[in-house]
């Protein structure tokens, strides 16, 4: 195990399988493109593999966030140094020809211009996004046979068709904090999930609004599995459905609190749920501070993660 990593092993693999969930360190350069982005991944996942935890029955789960820096891929390395994320968006703007003027009206990138010129130019990226995380992730699960949540990625109306995730094109509808599950064989297990409760860097960034929950319980060949986006595990409105899955897959907001924790862990105490990992990004996201701890439980039980001094951690979770 390279440096900066720990595994941390819980319950017994009885040959039914494993629930890991990645909890990394990574830095907007990872996101610069396509091909970058895909070999991290693919290193990270090839760790994995060397240890052995990766098999036919494993489902891997990556944190919240995971593809909203893809907004910022193919820009020119200046626009990722920037101190202040508002600062980098309008260099992308400006590095586009075609947003040049509409950046330029009223010294549009004053509110309440500024935000509704930065609204519309991510809305604009949006299928393109949405065309390199189908690849990549849906390539990753293929590649290792593994069912993957690859955390989140903002979209406007996204939703599947024919096994892949699409979204649309109307630069003017709000976005959404999208979560998906792809099977072995990198389809798609079932529509989006949508993430209902936006955190500070959704509401300030992208301009999100509280959505009505919708919770997915999706078969798999290790049991029913649904996906908690952000702090969702603990609202009340989910817990009868929460009720329906076996296992319960949380890519977290990286904003969390003791309270937000402790909510969490008492939410899987009264589930009971056979496994749920719960993860998140960390490092800097422009002048957002990106931290928290991973938590994990069998049976309702939490499992206890020392504190360490690794950047990123891998869980596993024998079912």
């Amino acid at each position: 195990m390279r440096p900066g990593v720990s595994v941390h092993r819980f319950g017994r693999t009885r040959g039914a399988g494993s629930l890991i969930g990645l909890h990394p360190e990574l830095s907007p350069g990872v996101f610069r493109n396509e091909e970058v982005l895909a070999d991290v991944l693919t290193r990270m996942f090839d760790g994995l593999k060397s240890l052995g935890l990766l098999t036919s029955q494993t489902a891997v789960v990556l944190p919240q966030h995971l593809g909203l820096s893809l907004y910022l891929m193919n820009e020119w390395p200046w626009v990722t140094r920037q101190a202040q994320s508002s600062q980098a968006l309008l260099w992308s703007v400006l590095d586009d020809k075609v947003w040049i003027p509409v950046a330029a009206l009223g010294a549009a990138w004053q509110r309440p211009y500024g935000e509704a010129v930065r609204g519309l130019f991510l809305r604009w990226k949006a299928p393109r996004v949405a065309g390199v995380w189908q690849a990549v992730m849906s390539r990753l699960a293929e590649q290792f046979r593994v069912i993957l949540i690859p955390g989140t990625v903002p979209l406007p109306e996204p939703g599947a068709a024919d096994g892949r995730l699409t979204c649309g094109r109307d630069v003017w509808t709000g976005m959404a904090s999208t979560g998906v599950i792809y099977g072995p064989d990198g389809a798609l297990l079932s529509p989006p999930a949508i993430g209902s409760r936006p955190d500070r860097l959704e509401s300030s960034l992208l301009f999100m609004q509280p959505r009505t929950p919708e919770p997915r319980v999706v078969s798999t060949p290790l049991g029913r599995l649904t996906v908690g986006i952000g702090q969702e595990a603990t609202d009340p409105d989910w817990m009868t459905e929460l009720q329906m899955a076996d296992i319960i897959a949380c890519p977290a907001s990286p904003f969390g609190s003791p309270e937000s924790d402790a909510g969490w862990q008492k939410s899987m105490q009264q589930l009971g749920a056979l496994a749920a990992v719960r993860v998140m990004m960390q490092g800097r996201f422009f002048e957002y501070s990106l931290s928290g701890l991973p938590q994990a439980s069998l049976l309702g039980e939490a499992c206890p993660i020392p504190q360490s001094g690794s950047a990123t951690r891998i869980l596993q979770l024998g079912l």
